[in-house]
């Protein structure tokens, strides 16, 4: 799968990824910091990768208008507060552990929530 970071993640989160050979890209490394999660989602969708973000309000209600309103949409993950920042290994661990678990691409629309990776 391909990623695009949100702003509330660290940036430092994508090269790590990348060293797991997962294509990952942060809004702020593209020069798109301060726009609105809508304009991040449409810009997401375009590129053909799903959207990383820590805002658990706003992307699953967007993702919902989104197939309503049948505007494309790359599909989300969710970082929930148990995976913080400062635990980006464990952010890291968690994606590699959906992978693998649903190798599967993500739909359109979908919203799935990160679990912490079993160790």
């Amino acid at each position: 799968m391909r990623y695009l970071l949100d702003e509330n993640l660290p940036e430092r989160l994508a090269p790590l990824l990348r060293q797991t050979e997962r294509d990952a890209e942060h809004l702020r490394d593209l020069g798109r910091g301060g726009l609105s999660d809508e304009q991040q989602l449409i810009f997401a969708a375009e590129q053909g990768r799903v959207f990383i973000s820590r805002d658990d309000d706003d992307i699953p209600r967007l993702a919902e208008k989104y197939h309503d309103e049948q505007r494309p949409h790359a599909g989300a993950l969710i970082v929930p507060r148990s995976l913080t920042n400062a635990d980006i290994s464990g952010i890291v661990a968690a994606i590699v552990q959906l992978e693998r678990e649903h190798p599967e691409p993500m739909q359109p629309y979908e919203t799935v929530w990160l679990r912490r990776a079993s160790r």
